[in-house]
Protein backbone atom coordinates (compact mmCIF):
# COMPACT_ATOMS: atom_id res chain seq x y z
CA UNK A 1 0.00 0.00 0.00
CA UNK A 2 1.20 3.57 -1.16
CA UNK A 3 1.09 5.96 2.14
CA UNK A 4 1.44 9.58 0.49
CA UNK A 5 3.95 11.01 3.66
CA UNK A 6 4.39 15.02 4.30
CA UNK A 7 7.72 16.63 5.90
CA UNK A 8 8.00 17.70 8.80
CA UNK A 9 3.95 17.94 9.39
CA UNK A 10 3.70 14.16 9.18
CA UNK A 11 7.27 13.45 10.60
CA UNK A 12 5.38 11.55 12.99
CA UNK A 13 3.61 9.25 11.21
CA UNK A 14 6.51 8.97 8.65
CA UNK A 15 8.53 7.08 11.45
CA UNK A 16 5.75 5.16 13.09
CA UNK A 17 5.42 3.66 9.77
CA UNK A 18 9.12 3.06 9.73
CA UNK A 19 8.77 1.03 12.57
CA UNK A 20 6.46 -0.79 11.94
CA UNK A 21 7.74 -2.05 8.67
CA UNK A 22 11.02 -2.87 10.70
CA UNK A 23 9.33 -5.47 12.68
CA UNK A 24 7.84 -6.62 9.89
CA UNK A 25 10.73 -6.27 6.52
CA UNK A 26 13.98 -5.04 8.09
CA UNK A 27 15.42 -2.06 8.50
CA UNK A 28 13.23 1.33 6.74
CA UNK A 29 12.14 -0.55 3.90
CA UNK A 30 10.23 2.99 2.54
CA UNK A 31 11.29 5.84 0.95
CA UNK A 32 9.29 9.31 1.11
CA UNK A 33 10.24 12.78 0.61
CA UNK A 34 11.41 15.75 2.47
CA UNK A 35 11.08 18.88 2.37
CA UNK A 36 13.98 21.63 3.35
CA UNK A 37 13.82 25.47 3.59
CA UNK A 38 17.05 26.11 1.28
CA UNK A 39 17.50 22.49 -0.28
CA UNK A 40 13.63 22.23 -1.35
CA UNK A 41 12.41 18.24 -1.45
CA UNK A 42 14.48 15.95 -1.13
CA UNK A 43 14.73 11.64 -0.25
CA UNK A 44 14.67 10.20 2.95
CA UNK A 45 14.28 6.91 4.03
CA UNK A 46 11.71 5.44 6.24
CA UNK A 47 13.15 7.16 9.95
CA UNK A 48 13.43 10.53 7.99
CA UNK A 49 17.31 10.31 7.36
CA UNK A 50 18.45 12.04 4.07
CA UNK A 51 19.59 10.01 1.55
CA UNK A 52 22.59 11.33 -0.57
CA UNK A 53 24.02 10.53 -4.08
CA UNK A 54 27.88 10.79 -5.01
CA UNK A 55 29.50 12.71 -8.00
CA UNK A 56 32.29 10.73 -8.39
CA UNK A 57 29.53 8.01 -9.08
CA UNK A 58 27.67 6.90 -12.31
CA UNK A 59 24.66 5.64 -12.72
CA UNK A 60 24.67 1.83 -12.35
CA UNK A 61 28.10 2.28 -9.98
CA UNK A 62 29.38 3.18 -6.87
CA UNK A 63 32.80 4.10 -6.59
CA UNK A 64 33.21 5.01 -2.61
CA UNK A 65 34.99 2.96 -1.38
CA UNK A 66 38.26 2.85 1.37
CA UNK A 67 38.54 5.97 3.08
CA UNK A 68 35.12 7.44 1.91
CA UNK A 69 32.49 4.50 3.08
CA UNK A 70 33.16 4.45 6.65
CA UNK A 71 30.96 7.84 6.93
CA UNK A 72 29.07 7.24 3.62
CA UNK A 73 26.68 4.48 4.09
CA UNK A 74 25.33 2.25 0.91
CA UNK A 75 21.79 2.48 1.82
CA UNK A 76 19.77 -0.75 0.46
CA UNK A 77 15.96 -1.59 0.73
CA UNK A 78 14.67 -4.99 0.25
CA UNK A 79 11.10 -4.40 0.43
CA UNK A 80 10.91 -1.05 -1.21
CA UNK A 81 7.77 1.22 -0.57
CA UNK A 82 7.72 4.73 -1.59
CA UNK A 83 5.41 7.89 -1.23
CA UNK A 84 2.85 8.69 -3.09
CA UNK A 85 5.53 11.53 -4.67
CA UNK A 86 7.66 9.20 -6.12
CA UNK A 87 7.62 7.01 -9.07
CA UNK A 88 8.40 3.19 -7.79
CA UNK A 89 9.96 1.88 -11.44
CA UNK A 90 13.05 5.22 -10.95
CA UNK A 91 14.48 2.80 -7.93
CA UNK A 92 16.72 -0.27 -8.41
CA UNK A 93 19.47 -1.89 -7.18
CA UNK A 94 23.31 -2.77 -7.74
CA UNK A 95 25.75 -4.78 -6.62
CA UNK A 96 29.08 -3.55 -5.27
CA UNK A 97 31.94 -5.10 -5.44
CA UNK A 98 32.06 -6.39 -2.32
CA UNK A 99 28.98 -8.43 -3.16
CA UNK A 100 26.52 -6.29 -1.19
CA UNK A 101 23.42 -5.01 -2.46
CA UNK A 102 22.84 -0.97 -2.77
CA UNK A 103 19.23 0.78 -3.64
CA UNK A 104 19.67 3.06 -6.76
CA UNK A 105 17.77 5.92 -7.73
CA UNK A 106 17.44 6.91 -11.47
CA UNK A 107 20.67 4.77 -11.26
CA UNK A 108 22.59 6.80 -8.85
CA UNK A 109 23.53 4.38 -5.93
CA UNK A 110 21.94 6.05 -2.98
CA UNK A 111 23.97 6.61 0.51
CA UNK A 112 23.18 7.78 4.00
CA UNK A 113 25.74 9.80 6.25
CA UNK A 114 26.98 8.50 9.63
CA UNK A 115 27.07 11.76 11.20
CA UNK A 116 22.90 12.03 10.48
CA UNK A 117 21.08 11.11 13.41
CA UNK A 118 17.89 12.18 13.40
CA UNK A 119 15.14 13.00 11.12
CA UNK A 120 15.85 16.59 9.42
CA UNK A 121 20.01 16.33 9.20
CA UNK A 122 21.12 17.31 6.34
CA UNK A 123 24.84 18.38 5.38
CA UNK A 124 23.64 20.55 2.20
CA UNK A 125 24.38 20.60 -1.37
CA UNK A 126 27.79 19.41 -2.20
CA UNK A 127 29.27 18.70 1.27
CA UNK A 128 32.52 18.25 0.34
CA UNK A 129 32.19 19.50 -3.49
CA UNK A 130 30.50 15.68 -4.03
CA UNK A 131 27.63 14.48 -1.99
CA UNK A 132 24.10 15.91 -2.61
CA UNK A 133 20.70 15.65 -1.56
CA UNK A 134 18.17 14.01 -4.21
CA UNK A 135 15.61 15.47 -5.14
CA UNK A 136 12.08 13.77 -6.15
CA UNK A 137 12.11 15.10 -9.70
CA UNK A 138 15.03 17.32 -10.35
CA UNK A 139 17.12 14.51 -11.57
CA UNK A 140 15.41 13.73 -14.65
CA UNK A 141 18.60 12.98 -16.35
CA UNK A 142 19.83 14.07 -20.19
CA UNK A 143 17.86 12.34 -21.94
CA UNK A 144 16.06 12.91 -25.61
CA UNK A 145 12.40 14.80 -24.76
CA UNK A 146 10.66 11.89 -26.86
CA UNK A 147 11.51 9.81 -23.52
CA UNK A 148 9.66 11.70 -21.30
CA UNK A 149 6.67 11.88 -23.22
CA UNK A 150 3.84 9.67 -20.89
CA UNK A 151 2.75 6.50 -22.21
CA UNK A 152 -0.16 4.40 -21.26
CA UNK A 153 0.74 0.15 -20.50
CA UNK A 154 -2.50 -1.15 -22.03
CA UNK A 155 -2.03 -4.19 -19.61
CA UNK A 156 -2.56 -2.60 -16.71
CA UNK A 157 -3.86 1.12 -17.73
CA UNK A 158 -0.61 2.64 -15.66
CA UNK A 159 1.30 5.68 -16.98
CA UNK A 160 4.75 5.31 -17.81
CA UNK A 161 7.91 7.32 -19.37
CA UNK A 162 11.09 5.76 -20.81
CA UNK A 163 12.91 8.34 -19.07
CA UNK A 164 11.73 6.53 -15.89
CA UNK A 165 13.89 3.50 -16.06
CA UNK A 166 17.09 5.50 -16.79
CA UNK A 167 19.78 3.56 -15.32
CA UNK A 168 18.53 0.33 -16.83
CA UNK A 169 18.84 -0.79 -20.76
CA UNK A 170 15.03 -0.65 -22.08
CA UNK A 171 14.71 -2.31 -24.83
CA UNK A 172 11.56 -0.60 -27.65
CA UNK A 173 10.22 -2.65 -30.11
CA UNK A 174 8.07 -0.89 -32.66
CA UNK A 175 5.22 -3.14 -34.00
CA UNK A 176 2.01 -3.56 -35.13
CA UNK A 177 -0.62 -6.20 -34.40
CA UNK A 178 -0.95 -7.16 -37.59
CA UNK A 179 2.77 -8.55 -38.18
CA UNK A 180 3.64 -11.52 -38.27
CA UNK A 181 6.99 -10.64 -38.05
CA UNK A 182 6.84 -8.76 -35.11
CA UNK A 183 5.60 -11.65 -33.04
CA UNK A 184 8.46 -13.80 -34.34
CA UNK A 185 10.40 -10.79 -32.73
CA UNK A 186 8.16 -10.70 -29.27
CA UNK A 187 8.60 -14.31 -28.58
CA UNK A 188 12.32 -13.69 -29.06
CA UNK A 189 11.93 -11.05 -26.30
CA UNK A 190 9.94 -13.41 -24.17
CA UNK A 191 12.93 -15.66 -24.02
CA UNK A 192 14.96 -13.16 -22.72
CA UNK A 193 12.07 -11.83 -20.10
CA UNK A 194 12.26 -15.23 -18.67
CA UNK A 195 15.97 -15.26 -18.49
CA UNK A 196 17.12 -12.00 -17.50
CA UNK A 197 13.59 -10.58 -15.21
CA UNK A 198 13.52 -7.26 -14.94
CA UNK A 199 17.03 -6.70 -15.01
CA UNK A 200 15.81 -5.29 -18.72
CA UNK A 201 13.19 -3.29 -19.67
CA UNK A 202 10.73 -4.23 -22.51
CA UNK A 203 8.21 -2.18 -24.17
CA UNK A 204 6.43 -2.99 -27.21
CA UNK A 205 5.10 0.24 -28.87
CA UNK A 206 2.47 0.01 -31.05
CA UNK A 207 3.22 2.51 -33.97
CA UNK A 208 0.22 2.25 -36.25
CA UNK A 209 -2.05 4.71 -36.72
CA UNK A 210 -4.95 2.59 -36.98
CA UNK A 211 -4.76 0.09 -34.24
CA UNK A 212 -6.43 0.96 -30.86
CA UNK A 213 -5.09 0.15 -26.80
CA UNK A 214 -8.07 -2.75 -26.80
CA UNK A 215 -6.44 -4.47 -29.71
CA UNK A 216 -2.98 -4.30 -28.65
CA UNK A 217 -4.27 -5.56 -24.69
CA UNK A 218 -5.83 -8.38 -27.02
CA UNK A 219 -3.07 -9.32 -28.94
CA UNK A 220 -0.89 -9.22 -25.63
CA UNK A 221 -3.04 -11.39 -23.69
CA UNK A 222 -3.65 -13.58 -26.80
CA UNK A 223 -0.03 -14.43 -26.67
CA UNK A 224 0.82 -14.48 -22.99
CA UNK A 225 3.25 -11.49 -22.73
CA UNK A 226 3.26 -9.63 -19.80
CA UNK A 227 6.00 -6.52 -20.11
CA UNK A 228 5.31 -2.57 -21.39
CA UNK A 229 2.80 -2.44 -24.35
CA UNK A 230 1.49 0.98 -25.07
CA UNK A 231 0.12 2.94 -28.12
CA UNK A 232 2.60 5.42 -29.93
CA UNK A 233 0.79 8.99 -29.72
CA UNK A 234 1.39 10.29 -33.63
CA UNK A 235 3.64 13.31 -32.14
CA UNK A 236 5.76 10.41 -30.62
CA UNK A 237 6.06 8.39 -33.69
CA UNK A 238 7.05 11.45 -35.84
CA UNK A 239 9.52 12.20 -33.02
CA UNK A 240 10.91 8.76 -33.83
CA UNK A 241 10.97 8.95 -37.63
CA UNK A 242 13.01 12.18 -36.97
CA UNK A 243 15.34 10.75 -35.20
CA UNK A 244 15.88 7.27 -36.65
CA UNK A 245 14.34 7.35 -39.79
CA UNK A 246 11.40 5.60 -41.11
CA UNK A 247 12.71 2.09 -40.80
CA UNK A 248 11.49 2.12 -36.92
CA UNK A 249 7.95 2.32 -38.40
CA UNK A 250 8.64 -0.36 -40.66
CA UNK A 251 6.97 -3.12 -38.85
CA UNK A 252 8.40 -6.42 -41.08
CA UNK A 253 11.55 -4.95 -40.24
CA UNK A 254 11.33 -5.85 -36.27
CA UNK A 255 12.26 -2.37 -35.37
CA UNK A 256 13.77 -2.28 -32.03
CA UNK A 257 15.41 0.30 -30.59
CA UNK A 258 17.75 0.38 -27.53
CA UNK A 259 17.91 2.90 -24.61
CA UNK A 260 21.72 2.24 -22.71
CA UNK A 261 21.72 2.85 -19.24
CA UNK A 262 23.03 6.25 -19.83
CA UNK A 263 19.94 7.17 -21.94
CA UNK A 264 21.44 7.10 -25.39
CA UNK A 265 19.41 5.64 -27.61
CA UNK A 266 20.04 3.96 -31.13
CA UNK A 267 18.21 1.62 -33.87
CA UNK A 268 19.47 -2.20 -33.94
CA UNK A 269 19.86 -4.01 -37.30
CA UNK A 270 16.82 -5.01 -39.50
CA UNK A 271 15.22 -8.52 -38.93
CA UNK A 272 13.81 -10.66 -36.01
CA UNK A 273 17.02 -10.51 -33.30
CA UNK A 274 17.20 -13.19 -31.21
CA UNK A 275 17.09 -13.44 -27.30
CA UNK A 276 21.36 -14.20 -27.44
CA UNK A 277 21.90 -11.23 -29.95
CA UNK A 278 19.61 -9.10 -27.86
CA UNK A 279 21.70 -9.66 -24.88
CA UNK A 280 24.69 -9.27 -27.12
CA UNK A 281 24.04 -5.45 -28.10
CA UNK A 282 23.00 -4.77 -24.38
CA UNK A 283 26.26 -6.16 -23.02
CA UNK A 284 28.00 -4.36 -25.80
CA UNK A 285 28.54 -6.64 -28.58
CA UNK A 286 28.59 -5.47 -32.27
CA UNK A 287 25.38 -4.50 -34.79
Amino acid sequence: MVKRLRWPALVACFVLLASALSTAQGDEASVGVADHGQLGSYLVDGQGRTLYRFLEDTPGRSTCGGDCSPPWKPAHFEDLMVSSELVPSRFGEIAREDGTLQSTYLGWPLYRFAEDEQPGDVQGQGWHNAWFVIPPSGLDPLVAEWMLVELVDVLTNTTFRIADFYGKPVLIESFAVWCSVCLRQQKEMAKLVEREGDAIVHVSLDTDPNEAASAVRGHAEKHGFDWLFAVSPISLTETLIDQFGLAVVNAPRAPVILVEPDGTARLLRNGVKSANALLEDIEGGTE
